[in-house]
């Protein structure tokens, strides 16, 4: 958790392992009688390895899996691309994948401008963030 995605499904997974950790950590904390001093909730986040940080990550992959769900295909999984790799050399390589391109390559005289086609490519891909990053997300 919390590395770069590259795919929704990956999201998801690890929203799930984390939602799951979070009902195990709920369901003792609610086992706590009323007057029990607050280190019990301390020792109850260490058993279960539950921490404000796997809180904040679990609210942010919350946040991205309601966001996500205005995109076709995200539940069945699609491809993510981090905002700062969405680039020249992305725009050149998705060129290449879709056939655009001839199978020998380009004359060394042609000059493409792979930065303003990968800007040009943008129009068809909204944006969503993840734990603090952006990607870019077919819509």
């Amino acid at each position: 958790m919390g590395d770069d995605y590259d795919n929704s499904r990956d999201v998801i997974r690890d929203f799930c392992e984390l939602n799951d950790v979070r009902a195990e950590y709920a369901t003792l904390l609610e086992a706590i009688p009323e007057g029990v001093p607050d280190g019990a909730k301390e020792m109850l986040m260490h058993h279960t390895n539950w921490s404000p940080r796997e809180e904040e990550e679990w609210t942010q992959l919350k946040d991205a899996c309601k966001a996500g769900e205005e995109f076709p295909d995200w539940s069945s999984g699609t491809q993510l691309i981090l905002e700062v790799k969405f680039n020249d050399d992305y725009a050149k390589e998705l060129c290449m994948e879709l056939g655009f391109l001839p199978s020998n390559g380009i004359p060394d005289f042609i000059v493409i401008d792979w930065n303003a086609t990968a800007d040009n490519l943008k129009t068809d891909y909204g944006l969503i963030t993840i734990c603090g990053d952006d990607y870019y997300i077919r819509s």
